[in-house]
């Protein structure tokens, strides 16, 4: 069983086009959907018909010829042989052309029996660095939603990284040295490369002494340059005058030892107490991915509270906070809000201190038996 992720970029449209349509694909590779010249729109719709026929046509020498996507993944599976739970992700940038390849590259691995599906990243191409920063640390966070539980069932991770652009295909390779089980390219002479996991592991301390640090930054908060002095710079970038946030090196890092760090214990965090019925109810849960999740949830319920406070709690659709109706904790109405749609945390809030105290965390039927709502 393997997750196939494959970067797509235009060769499967250029490479069937003639001269003066190359050139029009290659001057509008950065435009979206409502910024393409209606003219070019129509001949794609031509071209798509007229690569979809040669596919499905073409031989497996032929169908190389096509695109460098389908030479890679068509020369990987001549040296493995596939099976029938292979599952295809093709990563297209945030262009309109690149989502088109996608398209037919998808319809044609889902022609073949493979489960197959694209993501793009917002933001992810090459008009400006900022775009380009901003749609790498999106993808980052959709592989970390990804690729664990695929690992966790035992599937192999491919990074195929022989398509998209340049730039982004030295991004995606240090990426897939802590997801990839193997990496693979095609040789200028037209061979199959393949690099395999390299024994590369992350010294978890720093982590480990400023996982609040971390775990914050990791929420989009950002931080004054004395509370991450300690942080290495590369790790960080600088968002304003001594203001810092994680950079995508940092955000890669911490989503490879968040995992064991956040499983452990409960981080501590401004403008968060812990009652110890609270401390109580994380040592009892047996799941290690639920404690995760409760102390990301936790840094978003802070992190909100912190910059837009109760109000900005309660219009969270994420978190859906809200008050029980005519329940209150020595005259404090009594919160709640939402970890996942079974799992929620009920909080007290001391308007007085700024505080959010987390009283109980579990299933509804455990909320009311011990808040007695």
């Amino acid at each position: 069983m393997r997750i196939i992720l494959s970067l797509i970029g235009t060769s499967l449209l250029t490479n069937q086009a003639d001269n003066n349509l190359r050139t029009e694909l290659n001057r509008n590779a950065n435009l979206l959907e409502n910024e393409m010249p209606e003219s070019l729109m129509i001949k794609l719709s031509w071209l798509k018909q007229e690569i979809s026929d040669l596919i499905k046509k073409a031989d497996q020498e032929k169908l190389k010829k096509l695109s460098a996507e389908l030479n890679s993944i068509t020369s990987f599976y001549e040296i493995h042989s596939p099976t029938k739970d292979d599952i295809h992700i093709l990563i297209a940038t945030d262009t309109y052309l690149a989502k088109f390849a996608c398209e037919i590259i998808q319809e044609y691995l889902n022609s073949k029996g493979y489960t197959c599906w694209h993501y793009c990243a917002p933001g992810l191409n090459t008009k400006s660095k900022k775009d380009f920063d901003e749609g790498i640390k999106a993808l980052l966070l959709y592989l970390d939603e990804t690729i664990p539980e695929y690992k966790q069932r035992r599937y192999e991770i491919v990074f195929n990284l022989t398509g998209g652009f340049k730039s982004l295909q030295g991004f995606l390779n240090t990426i897939g040295t802590f997801y990839a089980d193997r990496i693979i390219y095609i040789f200028e002479t037209g061979g199959l490369i393949e690099i395999p996991k390299l024994p590369i592991s992350i010294d978890q301390d720093l982590f480990r002494n400023y996982a609040k640090e971390f775990l914050l930054l990791s929420k989009d908060h950002f931080l004054k340059k004395e509370d991450v002095k300690n942080i290495p710079e590369t790790l960080l970038y600088e968002v304003g005058s001594g203001v810092y946030g994680l950079s995508n090196w940092g955000v890669l890092m911490w989503n490879n030892v968040k995992t064991t760090i956040l499983s452990q214990n409960l981080i501590n965090l401004p403008a968060i107490e812990f009652d110890s019925r609270f401390i109580r109810d994380f040592k009892n849960e047996d799941s290690s991915k639920a404690k995760i999740k409760l102390n990301e949830t936790i840094a978003k319920a802070a992190v909100i509270f912190m910059e837009k406070g109760i109000a900005g709690l309660k219009a969270d659709g994420g978190l859906q906070y809200e008050d029980y109706q005519n329940t209150n904790i020595e005259s404090l109405p009594l919160g709640h809000f939402r970890v996942t749609q079974s799992l929620r945390i009920t909080c007290v809030y001391l308007e007085d201190r700024q505080k959010l105290v987390l009283r109980f965390y579990g299933s509804h039927e455990h909320i009311r038996n011990n808040e007695k709502v």
